[in-house]
């Protein structure tokens, strides 16, 4: 027997412990198993580039053949409104006095038509696969998008993808207007009344947005609706002719100064051919232009007051003509520059 120490501690027995042999009711369970994360990350494939191409090419197809076929049948829809914009005598204007109101109208009715061709169109075509399998269309730029769509979307699993979903809906609207405008310029029913030009004779151009004629001043519309379309892009923003001829500024003072009081003057032809001088300050253009607006009623121009009409109007008066004239402050002699005139008073 071995003494013990007091105040010593016994020496526990080390034992070393084996591994417990697996219980036979209970299945081993792999390792890789246990994660299910881990195993699937294994067989996720990267996208390739080919991949990503195909997307983007169905998508692009989908979208195509989607916008033609909306704008096939809103054409189709709006063939009455059309027939009767043709044969409405507010396209030639003859009346002098005709009220444009109408066209107001007939802007609503072609709104509600084109509306109502976008929502049958996202409930009847909602996604890629409906745009696959519709019958093979007359056109033949959209039957050759439709056989690439369905070459394309068998590479690559999306015909599940909504148009609404993928894109937005002023995206929608904006390629169905654009195929629209091209129908109706290619339709032989109607592209023989459409216009390149503003109607009247004695065409002017002031800049790429603005003419007059003798059918009164036009300015230039991306979209004013079915009226444009037949009119060229054009629409008409005041029944008398406004040409603008000059700017002017004061004598002998600085160019670019507050009190120059720069102006814009203008030509105006009415109906009958009396023409009157006619001018505003600049200033006058600031913010919606209403000042100037006003300055045109008082003198009597007959402004087509239809709605967002008045601002194409503006646009056009802010037009700066080449011609310059110097106001002076007295009739008589005066040195300009190096050169002596001699100033007498306008008619």
């Amino acid at each position: 027997m071995s003494d013990i120490v007091p105040g010593s501690k016994p020496k526990k027995a080390t034992r070393k412990r084996g591994k417990r042999a697996p219980d036979a009711t209970e299945t081993p369970v792999p390792e890789r198993a246990i994660d299910p994360t881990k195993q699937s990350s294994r067989h996720l494939q990267p996208r390739t580039a080919e991949d990503i191409a195909n997307e983007q090419t169905a998508e692009q197809l989908a979208l195509r053949i989607w916008a033609a076929v909306v704008a096939q049948n809103a054409l189709s829809a709006m063939s009455a409104l059309i027939d009767e914009l043709i044969q409405s005598h507010l396209l030639d204007d003859d009346d002098e006095d005709a009220d444009e109101s109408g066209l107001d109208a007939d802007k609503k009715r072609e709104k509600e038509i084109f509306d109502e061709a976008i929502a049958d169109a996202l409930d009847r075509h909602p996604d890629f696969n409906s745009v696959n399998e519709l019958p093979p269309n007359s056109d033949s730029d959209v039957a050759r998008d439709a056989e690439q769509l369905k070459n394309v979307l068998a590479k690559c699993a999306i015909g599940a993808t909504k148009f609404r979903e993928r894109f937005p809906r002023a995206q929608l609207i904006r390629m169905v207007k654009r195929d629209l405008e091209i129908l109706f310029k290619k339709d032989p029913r109607y592209r023989e009344h459409a216009r390149e030009d503003v109607p009247g004779s004695d065409v002017k151009a002031y800049g790429s947005r603005g003419r007059t004629s003798s059918k009164g001043t036009f300015a230039r519309a991306d979209y004013d609706g079915l009226v444009a379309l037949l009119t060229g892009g054009w629409i008409r923003v005041a029944k008398d002719r406004i040409d603008p001829v000059a700017w002017s500024h004061r004598f002998g003072l600085e160019r670019n100064t507050e009190s120059q009081r720069w102006r814009h003057h203008f030509l105006i032809t009415a109906r009958n051919g009396q023409q009157s001088s006619f001018w505003f300050s600049r200033e006058d253009l600031a913010g919606n232009g209403q000042p100037a607006l006003r300055a045109l009623m008082r003198a009597g121009a007959r402004i087509v007051w239809r709605e967002g009409v008045r601002k194409a109007l503006v646009q056009f008066l802010h037009f700066k003509p080449q011609c310059e004239i110097i106001r002076m402050p007295r009739v008589g002699w005066a040195k300009v520059g190096s050169r002596w005139i001699f100033v007498r008073l306008m008619k």
